[in-house]
């Protein structure tokens, strides 16, 4: 019985293994198709949010999730994303917009540590 107990732990242990690389596949995955977007199109995308959208925090932050860490690529979106929220403050959403702030802080301490970069 405590062999069973033992094999049934080690399937387990196997199962949950299993699981956690498969996740990290799936987000590797991701970041991949991320990278292979090109830049200039992700920016014509954010260009062509209009400022009145009913979901503009919503899309703002959808676009925030396509950057990849790779600040030589980044840099072109984080810009484009940026005139969006400057352009949107003005606008009739503008109340909406403190949802982005977030993941602009998070934007702006990950790229702001290696000045290079900005």
């Amino acid at each position: 019985e405590s062999l069973r107990r033992e094999d049934a732990n080690r399937l387990l242990s196997f199962e949950e293994t299993q699981a956690r690389l498969q996740k990290k596949l799936t987000t590797m995955k991701t970041k991949l198709d991320r990278l292979q977007t090109p830049v200039d199109s992700l920016v014509r995308e954010i260009e062509a949010i209009p400022i009145d959208d009913p979901r503009l925090d919503e899309r703002i932050n959808e676009k925030f999730d396509e950057l990849v860490g790779a600040p030589e690529r980044d840099i072109k979106v984080i810009e484009a994303l940026f005139r969006k929220i400057a352009a949107a403050s003005e606008g009739s959403k503008a109340g909406c917009l403190y949802r982005c702030v977030p993941r602009v802080a998070e934007v702006c301490e990950k790229y702001g540590r290696d000045h290079s970069a900005v």
